[in-house]
């Protein structure tokens, strides 16, 4: 337990800012603050101080009840005892509904989440949804701030971001601002399981339908293969059938000079020369 630490949950110290604060830090215009249609609540930021702080040290623009899925927490008291807990969405922002990020830092006037300490930059770190199809994840997006954003002890580069996935079950990850002595739990809640169910028979359809495609074509492939390499039966029979027929010009040409050959190798036959008018008088 804490027991000296005072948190204030307050709208009165913070101003409005101007309506362009998402496009001056760089937040893209598709950044949103409004949740998957897969959760059932936007992510959980729960604050835990790890030392004791001033009663000011923390300030949120909307501190939102518990939700049945939240995380049980106690709401800041004037005992000092408890958690400060809020949600990533356009009702935790001091901008409402024009919001596309919610921002954590020091300046007051312009940031939804206010931690005072010298480590915590004017404006530190935004938290935004990007949704494409059935994905969804939470943006962690660093601002550019000296002292940095750890995103589960790993620190973002300068101006870099994390996506946290939202819609693979319910886990937990810790952002610390700085060096900031708190540490900030992001807890996402479970997604629907009925549309998670949808989402993922939906791709098991396609993973099966591309599967007996690659079946198909194998199986074509293969029979491709057996023709060339094993002529069907009834072009066998005519081609021989056809050779049996009618000898090829090879074999006829074969067959004449054997007898050429043979021709050569019998004993010659002479035969003495009569001329033509003694051959008729013979013949008188």
């Amino acid at each position: 337990s804490i027991g000296s630490i005072t948190i204030t949950a307050t709208t009165s110290t913070m101003n409005q800012p101007t309506a362009y604060l998402d496009k001056e830090i760089g937040i893209p215009l598709s950044a949103t603050l409004t949740i998957h249609s897969q959760l059932p609540n936007p992510v959980q930021l729960l604050l835990i101080p790890t030392q004791d702080i001033p009663s000011d040290f923390i300030a949120i623009a909307s501190p939102s009840p518990p939700s049945a899925d939240d995380v049980n927490v106690s709401l800041p008291s004037n005992d000092g005892s408890g958690s400060l807990s809020t949600h990533v969405s356009s009702e935790s922002s001091i901008r409402g509904d024009a919001a596309r990020s919610l921002i954590v830092g020091r300046q007051a006037s312009a940031v939804d989440i206010r931690i005072d300490h010298k480590s915590v930059s004017r404006r530190h770190t935004a938290l935004y949804y990007q949704h494409e199809g059935e994905t969804s994840v939470l943006v962690v997006r660093d601002l550019g701030g000296k002292h940095g954003t750890h995103v589960d002890d790993s620190r973002l580069e300068k101006n870099g971001l994390v996506e946290l996935p939202l819609l693979r079950g319910n886990k937990e990850h810790i952002i610390r601002f700085g060096n900031a002595p708190l540490t900030c739990r992001v807890i996402v809640p479970a997604a629907n399981a009925n549309n998670l169910n949808d989402g993922q028979s939906q791709l098991q359809q396609l993973n099966l339908a591309g599967e007996e495609h690659e079946q198909v074509q194998q199986q074509q492939s293969s029979s491709a293969e057996q023709s060339i390499n094993n002529p069907s039966t009834d072009g066998s029979d005519k081609s021989s059938n056809m050779e049996t027929d009618v000898p090829s010009t090879r074999e006829t040409r074969e067959a004449q000079i054997a007898a050429m050959v043979a021709s050569m190798d019998s004993n010659p036959v002479y035969q003495k020369y009569i001329p033509k008018e003694e051959e008729k008088d013979v013949t008188e």
